[in-house]
């Protein structure tokens, strides 16, 4: 299949380029190391004891803004601390899960990080969620305990008698100004403090099923900060990273805000995302780089241009999920030097950087890994006469498997069995334990990959492998697409699935026919075609598509357009239902 993910063949000068941009700034990689080294499980280096360094050797410099407000790293820790202390008197003590439903504002930084001082571990409840979701995240994050905003007060009490919550604290005005009254002194808590201690639950997106609430560790928190603020990014306590994500997601929690504490840097947050104030937002804290996940560059993109979309003080985007195919495109036009691009999630113990700003790749991991050869067909791993899985060739897809080692831990789930179930046992040799990442990557060269599509969205058609994200992405340069989602669907008495793209926006079908036939090979164009006013998506920008796949293409009970591209044809033409039938029947060619 043609890509778009990126180039197969990285050049020499390209990565003595991306190096030669390292050589600055060793004594910052050299700090890295020994940072990373030093949050041994055994450590008490913790994201507590990182903000009462920074209080001690920053502590009048600025270290979150949010909108008019400014906060200086003391500042922080003291807010920390008189939150901390309140919670404590409430009987919070070290490993308990107390749940945090706080829409992006300071406070909820305050309480997020009294909790992680406290040795307690903030269950990160998505505040998009209602009803019988919020409910079963409660449970599965064993939050007895819950601080929720009141602008969320209202969700929470809505199910109050069906959760097994017994402390509510609503943090609203009278709240905040009693907590205002307490000493803002450190207590000694952070130092007590295990680097192996759990800090979070991070939620799956639920893309499908019920979300299942992942663990971060303290360790893995303050890594991320020296690997992706310091080694990665060369964040200094003269940079603003700017981040309109919510913090229930990794991207947002996990390596922006410890980015900027783990170099002194600030870090600028909004109440949520709005792709129409973004470089504003940027100006007017002045921030220096940006934080982004999936669909959030392209959102950008789509705004009309203007004459100042480069005059901003950005230099540099940290984040997952950029499309190759817009790279060059977002650089360019917003005048930002460097994509660091990464992959990781919330289980997974695996991590590429893209450190020496390769345009298009994920970067290399300096952890030991693997790609196996994966079948998509039979849904499973390909393996040798031994058994043994067969290890993918350069430019091969493969599914990343990481192997768990004491540095690269796997924290698992609050639901154990889930955890079990993404771990492999004798992989290669008697008594290995290697994790399923359940992505299949690409390594292109110089041990650097790029992202292929997630186990389950690569499906099998016409005896080829289809990767999702890549016709998302030629779908994507098509006129008049402005949102799309791909994904396949059974067809009766056919091999494999056949791919189905929804999108949204005003398409000539006959237009969109001949641009993805240029784009991508025969094989991989949508057999069928779904219009609609909107798609769903997940808090953290994914889109839905479980329900779509079970709906599929029957005119009978999908009330949107549908359009086909029967076999032969160089045009869709509308579904109704006498062809929807034809094609069931095998009357037709598709």
């Amino acid at each position: 299949m043609m890509s778009v993910m990126a180039t197969d063949d990285i050049q020499l000068r390209d990565v003595a380029r991306g190096a030669a941009r390292l050589v600055p700034r060793w004594r910052g990689l050299l700090s890295t190391t020994r940072a990373v080294l030093r949050a041994n499980p055994s450590a008490r280096v913790s994201i507590g004891t990182l903000l009462e360094r920074n209080a001690q050797e920053h502590g009048d410099r600025a270290g979150l803004l949010f909108e008019d407000q400014r906060y200086t790293h003391a500042e922080i820790n003291a807010w920390a601390n008189r939150f901390a202390r309140h919670l404590a008197d409430s009987g919070v003590r070290a490993g308990d899960s107390v749940a945090v439903m706080i829409s992006n504002r300071p406070e909820l930084i305050f309480v997020v990080a009294a909790v992680a001082k406290l040795g307690a571990v903030a269950t990160m409840i998505n505040t998009n969620q209602r009803g019988d979701v919020l409910v079963h995240s409660l449970r599965v994050g064993h939050a007895r305990r819950i601080v929720v905003g009141e602008e969320l007060a209202h969700a929470f009490e809505a199910v109050r008698a069906r959760a097994d919550v017994t402390d509510v604290h609503v943090v609203d005005d009278a709240l905040t100004a009693e907590i205002a009254t307490r000493p803002a002194g450190d207590a000694g808590w952070a130092q007590q403090v295990l680097s192996a201690s759990p800090a979070f639950h991070i939620y799956t997106s639920g893309t499908t099923g019920l979300p299942k609430a992942s663990v971060m560790s303290q360790s893995r928190w303050v890594k991320a900060g020296h690997v992706y603020g310091q080694a990665m990014m060369g964040l200094t306590p003269d940079d603003v990273l700017y981040c309109a994500l919510p913090f229930y997601h990794n991207m947002a929690l996990t390596l922006a805000w410890s980015s900027s504490v783990a170099t002194g840097a600030a870090l600028a947050i909004a109440p949520s995302f709005s792709a129409r104030r973004f470089w504003d937002d940027c100006r007017r804290h002045g921030a220096t780089a940006i934080a982004y996940i999936g669909e959030i560059p392209r959102y950008l993109l789509n705004q009309p241009a203007r004459d100042d979309d480069a005059d901003n003080p950005v230099v540099k985007a940290v984040g997952v999920g950029m499309r190759p195919d817009i790279w060059s495109q977002f650089k360019s036009r917003f005048g930002v030097d460097q994509i660091c691009e990464n992959y990781s999630s919330s289980e997974t113990n695996t991590v590429f950087v893209n450190m020496l700003n390769l345009d298009g790749t994920i970067g290399f991991c300096p952890t030991p890994h693997v790609l196996v050869q994966y079948d998509a067909d039979k849904d499973e791993i390909v393996r040798n006469e031994k058994g043994r899985p067969q290890l993918a060739r350069t430019g091969e897809a493969g599914l990343l498997l990481g192997l768990v080692t004491p540095i690269m831990p796997f924290d698992g789930y609050t639901d154990e069995a889930a955890g079990e179930a993404r771990l492999m046992r004798d992989v290669f040799v008697k008594g290995d334990v290697w994790f399923n990442s359940g992505d299949l990557l690409k390594k292109v060269g110089w041990g650097h990959a790029v992202f292929v599509d997630r186990v389950g969205d690569t499906f099998r058609w016409k005896g080829e492998n289809v990767s999702t994200t890549e016709v998302e992405a030629a779908l994507t340069t098509a006129t008049g697409v402005e949102d799309c989602t791909v994904y396949g669907v059974t067809v009766e008495g056919a091999d494999g699935r056949a791919g189905m793209a929804a999108l949204v926006g005003e398409v000539d079908m006959k237009t969109l026919a001949a641009h993805l036939t240029a784009a991508l090979p025969r094989y991989a164009v949508p057999v069928f075609v779904r219009v609609r006013d909107e798609l769903e998506r997940t808090g953290t920008f994914k889109h839905r598509k479980g329900d779509l796949r079970k709906a599929g293409f029957d005119p009978g009970s999908v009330d949107d357009a549908l359009f086909v591209l029967l076999g032969g044809a160089d045009h869709y033409v509308p579904l109704t239902p006498e062809v929807f039938e034809s094609i069931q029947a095998g009357r037709v060619r598709i």
